[in-house]
Parts: structure tokens; sequence; C-alpha cells
């Protein structure tokens, strides 16, 4: 009776023990859940206000997250519409419509008397994708890669683009931190050294702010390097011509 008692006693420690076992098993997968729930939710933050637009955090750059369509932002003469089209969206203006591409719903609107533009991040490449229509109805889209320098003024920006002049021979010579070799165009910007390769360029522009180093063109697509000369600031954009070379009128 006594050994009896004994293994039921054991058995009952045993049970005991294995509830233990299971309750410290269930409370560690509890705690790392809820760790793992909280590092994601950190992770998923830290990407949303990470640097799509240049090297500001998106969350502090007045973007609108649009949920349901069609969508007219306060005070502008934007209507944006879902299309038939997965990651397609219509864009209305008074100037005209067109199609965007993207696959993020964060959006910036700006417009003046000129044109109006929308912004969001590209499709197809990394980083912020401007589309603008003008007043004449004309549209173009770039795509600014991301780099340490912002674009306080789009509207300038954009106005810089519009009036570029091809240098048939470009009189580089007048900038300090421009050096031009057989091969190669050296800038120097924010104290590094940019190699460009002429093989590689095509042709070289300039407008009242910027200097322009641009690519060969493939498809409708060209690399644009500019360069501000005013504080030497270089950055790169991705000029996507919707018909016709807009951006060069002169």
């Amino acid at each position: 009776m006594e050994e009896e008692e004994k293994e039921k006693e054991k058995e009952k420690n045993q049970s005991n023990d294995s509830l233990k076992n299971l309750i410290i098993i269930i409370g560690t997968m509890a705690v790392i859940y809820f760790a793992t729930f909280i590092l994601w939710k950190l992770y998923v933050e830290n990407l949303e206000s990470h640097y799509y637009y240049p090297y500001v955090k998106i969350k502090e750059a007045g973007y609108e997250r649009i949920k349901k369509m069609p969508f007219t932002p306060k005070g502008y003469n934007i209507t944006l519409e879902n299309s038939n089209i997965t990651n397609t969206y219509t864009v209305k203006t008074k100037f005209g419509s067109f199609n965007i591409q993207t696959f993020d719903d964060r959006f910036f609107f700006f417009e003046n008397s000129d044109m109006i533009i929308i912004s969001y991040p590209s499709y197809d490449f990394r980083g912020v994708e401007y589309s603008v229509i003008l007043k004449n109805g004309s549209i173009f889209k770039f795509v600014i890669i991301p780099n340490k320098e912002i674009v306080e003024d789009i509207f300038t920006f954009v106005e810089n683009l519009l009036t570029i002049k091809i240098l048939e021979v470009p009189e580089l010579a007048n900038y300090d931190y421009i050096k031009e070799s057989e091969d190669n165009y050296t800038i120097e910007s924010k104290g590094q050294e940019l190699h460009l390769s002429k093989n590689l360029i095509s042709t070289v522009g300039e407008s009242q702010e910027y200097i322009y180093f641009m690519s060969k063109k493939y498809g409708l697509i060209n690399k644009i390097y500019y360069l501000e000369k005013s504080t030497n600031n270089f950055g790169e954009l991705i000029m996507i011509s919707e018909s016709q070379e807009l951006w060069i009128n002169n």
C-alpha cells in the first residue's frame, strides 16, 4: 500500500512537472510571439518611414495615404481613380488625364497655375516617380533616384528640366568642380569625386540653375545626372518621355 501511494505521488509529481513544463513552453512561446509582434511593428514602421522621398522620411513629408477611390485631395484640381489594371490608376486634372503605376498607396500632390504634379513610389525603379501635366496638356514623367539631398522646390526643378539647352561645345571650364578628360567627366561634389564615362553620356546641357549630363537613350528612358550650380549638389534621375522630348526645348 505504501509503495502504491509512493507510485501515485510520483505520478502526480510527474504530472505536475509536465504541466509546469507545458506552462513554461506556452509562456515562452507567448513571450517570443509578443516580442516578434512588437519587433515586426517596429520594422514595418521603420520601412514606412524610410527614405522613399530622397532622404526625407516619408511620414514627415506630407504624403496622403489613399484607401478609397475616387479621391480628390482638398484644395487640388486632381482626382485619383482606380483603373481596371492592377496597380494602375487614372489621374484626372483640369489640364487633362493620364495613367500612373505604383505598388504603394502613398501620394504627394503639387499644383500651381502652370502644372499639376503627382508623385508616388515608383513601380519600376528605386525612387519616387513624378508625373507632370502642363497646362497645355503635355505630360512627362521622371524618377528621382534617392540621394542625400532633397528637391526643395519641385516646381523650380521641373521648370529647369523644361528649359534645358544642349551645349554643342560645353563650356565646363567655367566650373571649378567639373574636370573634363578625354574619357571622363569628373565632378567634385560634397567632398567626393564622381566619374562619368563619356561612352555613356550623349549630351551635356544646362538650365538657369543646373548642369545636366544626359545618358544615351534606351527606348523611352534617359538617365540624367544633374548638378546644381549654386550648391554643387549632385543627383540622378531617370527621365521617362511620354510622347516627345518635351524636356529639351532649346
